[in-house]
C-alpha cells in the first residue's frame, strides 16, 4: 500500500518527498505495487521508485542487472547509503545509447509484506550525440535531488502513518 501526506509518499518501510514538476505514470502495465513511476513532462527522464523483494544481495542485483549483453557499463558499480538503508549503484547505457540508466539497490530487514530492498531507477532517453550523459546532471536538479536526499527507511514512522487510515 502507498499513501500520501504532506508531500510524502509512504510505504509499510520507506518514505520519500514527492519530486515537484513531474507526471505520474498511470499505465498499469508498467507500474507495478508498492512502486511510483514519475517523469518529466517532456517524458524524456523516468525514475522508478520503490519496494521490491530481492533474491541476492543489492551488489549481486546491480551485477546482474549490468551483465545483460545490450548494456554497457558507463561506471563502476559504488556504494551508496540512504537514511539507514546501504547497498549499491550503477549508471550503464544500452549498447546503441538510445537509453542511459541509474540503477541503485538497497536493503533493509524484511518488511510483513516480504520486501527487504528499496529500488531507485532513473532512466533517460536519448535523442542525438548531445543529449549523452544526462543522468549525473539531472539528479542534481533541485526538484530530484530533493526527493532522493529524502528517502528515508523509517517502518515506524510509516506504520503510524498507516494506522492513521485504518
Amino acid at each position: 500500500m502507498l499513501y500520501i501526506k504532506n508531500g510524502r509518499l509512504y510505504t509499510l518501510s520507506f518514505s520519500f518527498e514527492l519530486p515537484g514538476d513531474m507526471c505520474f505514470v498511470s499505465d498499469p502495465s508498467v507500474v507495478s505495487p508498492d512502486t511510483v513511476i514519475v517523469e518529466t513532462y517532456d517524458g524524456r527522464f523516468q525514475i522508478d521508485i520503490g519496494a521490491a523483494e530481492f533474491e541476492k544481495t543489492p551488489y549481486a542485483e546491480v551485477a546482474q542487472i549490468l551483465a545483460y549483453d545490450e548494456n554497457e557499463h558507463i561506471g563502476n558499480i559504488f556504494p551508496v547509503e540512504r537514511n539507514g538503508m546501504n547497498g549499491y549503484a550503477s549508471y550503464y547505457r544500452n549498447s546503441g545509447w538510445s537509453y542511459e540508466y541509474y540503477e541503485e539497490r538497497l536493503g533493509y530487514p524484511m518488511n510483513s509484506e516480504g520486501q527487504n530492498g528499496f529500488v531507485l531507477a532513473i532512466t533517460h532517453e536519448v535523442e542525438n550525440d548531445e543529449q549523452r550523459d544526462q543522468i549525473k546532471a539531472f539528479m542534481k536538479r533541485d526538484n530530484i535531488k530533493r526527493m532522493i536526499e529524502s528517502i528515508r527507511y523509517e517502518p515506524e514512522v510509516c506504520a503510524r502513518v498507516m494506522e492513521q487510515i485504518e
